[in-house]
């Protein structure tokens, strides 16, 4: 009995597959519920399972692209199966190999894609070409390596490099090909995805965007002194949803003439650390404590680092925010993303006095106004001051004994005397004025 292991359907969006690698060996013993290879979808790199024991045919390479139902596998009950599965290929490939000519059977194109590769081939293992494409390559005098990782080359294919490279003459015989080196690659399904999002999310759209800057030092210290094992970032990003909290429109998005609001604050968080962009989320971020946004932070980077990000963590999302201050890149614009009001950029540079932080707010201007985004950067921005322990002495900050909280009242000495180390009193700047407040009063506790 052989057993057909096709392309699932992990998310609705999907509608084709990369090869990223497999897991095991072809022809291996494989058991049912084995992890045999790692595939990347539109939204994130997973391992799938062995739907049976037995004998395993791959009928894909690493890098191949497949749809949603073909077939990357077969598995045989036994050897025997085995042997006829490699015997009669042409009762069961299950049309994964595309011919274009009538003179190539499927039979001869599963054999090939299988079977060693002739010494010609060696500079380029992934490619393959069909029987036409490689007469018209050689025709024209093309290298096979210019094809290097493109697996199957198919006439269409050659028609894309020959596009690419236009403006220069070719003649049979190849001494004459004189086109600029070209690799082609096509672009894998989570690229494809980040494209279509940031297509959508600029077309036929009108997009503004406000900056303000801010000194970040004073913050910085003030988290190192309360030893916070966290980022700046975690919180911004605290500070950010609680202001959301109070200004639905930003949370929310244009449509055929309506404005559609969020119930959750889902915050993407875009992440590019050498693995390729993605932007998982950190959901109902609105109810979150300090220390729960940074747990929150520290869980997904530690899932894109692993590739261990499950699709639901990928999926939807009411706002972005990416962080590029950590490459001392001060200020940027980033691109708002599909189904959003705005996106938040973080830039920052380490090398001028007091480390200065920018703030950018790419926004929708159907849905908001210049006007409501300066305020709303402001009072995000006056937020963040409140943790600047401005004028403070390097040492001693003895002169704050003579501060008191401005909710319970108590003097840094008391506090001290009871708190140790950990006693605080902080610079808050509102609306109402500045004064001072205890580590025990801060706005750290979830919110109801």
């Amino acid at each position: 009995m052989i057993t057909e292991f096709r392309v699932p359907q992990l998310n609705p969006n999907d509608i084709e597959i990369l090869v990223v690698r497999w897991k095991v060996n072809n022809g291996a013993t494989v058991s049912s519920g084995q992890e045999i290879v790692e595939v990347e979808t539109a939204k994130a790199v997973v391992e799938l399972e062995a739907p049976v024991s037995g004998h395993i045919k791959q009928a894909c390479l690493a890098g191949d692209i497949l749809k949603v139902g073909k077939i990357l596998a077969w598995i045989a009950d036994s050897q025997e199966s085995l042997t006829a599965l490699e015997d009669k290929p042409t009762e069961i490939n299950g049309g994964n190999v595309l011919s274009e000519n009538p003179e190539s059977s499927p039979a001869s194109n599963e054999n090939r894609r299988h079977s060693p590769l002739p010494p010609s081939r060696k500079k380029s293992q992934e490619s393959r070409f069909s029987r036409s494409a490689q007469a018209r390559i050689q025709a024209l005098g093309i290298p096979e390596s210019r094809f290097e990782g493109m697996g199957l080359v198919t006439n269409r294919v050659v028609d894309s490099v020959l596009e690419a490279t236009s403006g220069e003459a070719t003649t049979k015989g190849g001494s004459e090909f004189q086109r600029n080196p070209l690799r082609t690659q096509r672009v894998p399904p989570g690229k494809a995805l980040e494209i279509d999002l940031l297509t959508h999310g600029q077309a036929n759209l009108i997009n503004s965007s406000l900056t303000v800057l801010l000194p970040s030092e004073g913050i910085r210290q003030t988290l190192r002194d309360w030893q916070f094992e966290g980022s700046l970032l975690s919180l911004i990003l605290y500070e950010l949803t609680r202001l959301l909290r109070e200004h639905p429109r930003f949370n929310a998005f244009y449509h055929n003439g309506f404005i559609h609001f969020y119930d959750t604050i889902d915050v993407n968080l875009a992440l590019d650390l050498e693995k390729g962009l993605k932007a998982p989320i950190i959901r109902d971020a609105g109810k979150m404590t300090l220390q729960k946004i940074n747990e929150a932070v520290h869980a997904l980077v530690r899932g894109y680092l692993e590739n261990s990000l499950r699709p639901e963590e990928l999926i939807g999302g009411t706002v972005t925010v990416t962080d590029l201050s950590g490459e001392n890149i001060l200020h940027f614009q980033p691109l708002r993303n599909k189904n959003q009001a705005i996106i938040i950029g973080i830039g920052g540079d380490a090398d001028p006095p007091g480390h200065p932080l920018s703030i950018t707010c790419v926004f929708d201007h159907r849905v908001l106004s210049g006007q409501e985004v300066g305020q709303f950067l402001n009072s995000l921005k006056e937020r963040l001051s409140s943790y600047t322990l401005e004028g403070m002495p390097v040492t001693g900050q003895a002169f704050l004994h003579q501060r008191t909280c401005s909710r319970c009242g108590i003097d840094l000495k008391s506090l001290e005397a009871q708190w140790g180390d950990q006693a605080m009193l902080v610079r808050m700047i509102s609306t109402r004025g500045e004064g001072w407040i205890c580590h025990r009063c801060l706005p750290l506790k979830s919110e109801p």
